[in-house]
């Protein structure tokens, strides 16, 4: 048996003997209420934050605390004003090596959506029950829709040509999505005001910038042909970006993780991630090559009784130690 598969199979016996301490700790990040509050203007991860660090200088980690920087941060395309960082701390923990290799970054984030109605879940959003193999809780799963119908339509219409001339190899065509809707007070009062909350997707090597412009040029094209809309045009407002981003299928982070991968799943594929992710900080703004890779099944992200296989998340441990290994060779 060579070095390297000595040592791989010492981590993967290491990591079978912690299965009962990484449910728990599992179980304990489940049990902090860490939702974003107003699409991440405010949030309450705070908490969890100061115990994953109190956790990590455990594990030997050199470990910063901070509070994000918006004078820092505002130099940056996806910079979004009027955020509050208030008792919402990033947390960096370092685990130095015995050698000089290269370096490798594992990033994720602990905030999560609401819970909804929690009436309507099986079990608390923030219990972390463990049932037939699968772990449920909010975030477990992600690293835990007359004036409006014409811009409706006319949103629609750019979708359209959007799902017909843009396309990618790994990525679906971009998407406009309705997410929210709010007017008017009663059925039979016609409504003087309406608000729509909209999701616009787009491509890696699309500009921000370019796709605003497409938007807000469509809608009020749109509104010219209706008189009341030409001279009381809707209000469009930008709340948060998250741009995307693109590494090579070839780059040599992308082959260890696959060969990793495939001595545990058969035929893994390489595949595009059509929504925001933190990734995109690290690429686009660290330059870092960056590949997202993680246990569950992101159609349950989001979602009533969100939760992820037991199996998968013992699984990702493994993979992710085994990388580590490969990746320092």
């Amino acid at each position: 048996m060579g070095s390297i598969e000595k040592e791989q199979k010492e981590v993967l016996d290491i990591i079978k003997r912690s299965e009962s301490e990484a449910r728990r700790f599992l179980q304990k990040m489940i049990s902090f209420d860490s939702q974003i509050i107003e699409q991440g203007v405010k949030g309450k991860e705070g908490n969890i934050q100061r115990w994953l660090a109190k956790e990590l200088k455990t594990m030997g980690c050199q470990v910063d605390i901070f509070e994000p920087d918006n004078k820092k941060l505002k130099k940056y395309s996806d910079f979004n004003p009027g955020h509050d960082y208030t008792d919402q701390p990033n947390v960096v923990g370092i685990l130095k090596g015995k050698e000089k290799g290269r370096s490798l970054i594992l990033n994720g984030h602990v905030d999560t959506v609401s819970p909804g109605d929690i009436t309507t879940w099986k079990h608390n959003p923030w219990s972390g029950i463990i049932e037939k193999g699968k772990i449920f809780g909010r975030g477990v799963c992600d690293m835990k829709a007359g004036v409006a119908a014409m811009i409706m339509a006319g949103l629609d219409k750019l979708e359209k040509e959007w799902l017909a001339f843009k396309h990618h190899p790994l990525l679906p065509s971009p998407t406009i999505m309705f997410g929210e809707i709010k007017g008017g007070i009663g059925a039979s009062i016609i409504p003087d005001a309406c608000e729509l909350k909209v999701e616009i997707d787009y491509l890696p090597g699309e500009k921000k910038e370019d796709v605003q412009r497409e938007v807000e040029d469509n809608i009020l094209n749109i509104s010219k042909a209706d008189p009341w809309l030409k001279k009381h045009p809707p209000e469009i407002n930008w709340l948060l970006n998250t741009s995307p981003y693109e590494t090579r299928k070839d780059h040599s982070i992308v082959k260890i993780i696959k060969k990793v991968a495939s001595k545990f799943i058969d035929n893994p594929e390489i595949s595009g991630l059509p929504s925001g992710a933190d990734a995109r900080i690290l690429n686009n703004i660290g330059g870092i090559p960056t590949v997202i890779f993680g246990s569950g099944n992101l159609r349950k992200a989001h979602s009533i009784d969100e939760y992820v296989s037991i199996g998968e998340y013992l699984k990702a441990i493994k993979v992710l130690a085994l990388i580590m290994i490969g990746w320092s060779m």
